[in-house]
């Protein structure tokens, strides 16, 4: 039996908001003058069919959550790419509850296939950091 707590996901909406740097900012070995912002809006809806939306956003720190010798753009694109399979997966996600089950659900459930396939994609000789972008989801 459902609780008033309980919510699934029923869409979501992605937005890449270019940000350039005032200064150029030196991470490691890596200089940069800009950052891409993913902006996402989730919608949930209840048992009886009400909804409501919610809002997140995070730069896109290429240099801190992937140290490689590949290219700036190559991992930029790829974790755009990944933001989008996130965005597609969520509004599949077939679960329901409290959010903070629904979210540990599709950490458990979906993620790990997510970034599976992500790295399937890529032809690159440097996964994705697999550990470090579980670990900080």
């Amino acid at each position: 039996m459902s609780k008033p707590t309980d919510i699934r996901p029923t869409g979501t909406a992605l937005y890449f908001l270019p940000v350039h740097t005032r200064m150029p900012l030196k991470f490691g070995g890596e200089t940069g003058t800009y950052v891409t912002c993913a902006r996402a809006r989730m919608t949930v809806a209840d048992d009886s069919g009400r909804t409501a939306e919610g809002w997140g956003e995070t730069p896109l720190s290429v240099t801190w959550v992937w140290p490689s010798a590949l290219s700036y753009e190559e991992r930029h694109e790829a974790m755009k790419t990944f933001c989008q399979m996130l965005a597609q997966a969520w509004a599949a996600f077939d679960a329901s509850g409290h959010a903070m089950e629904v979210g540990q659900d599709f950490i458990d459930r979906r993620l790990p296939a997510l970034l599976d396939e992500l790295n399937a994609c890529l032809l690159y000789t440097s996964p994705s950091p697999r550990d470090g972008l579980l670990s900080r989801m």
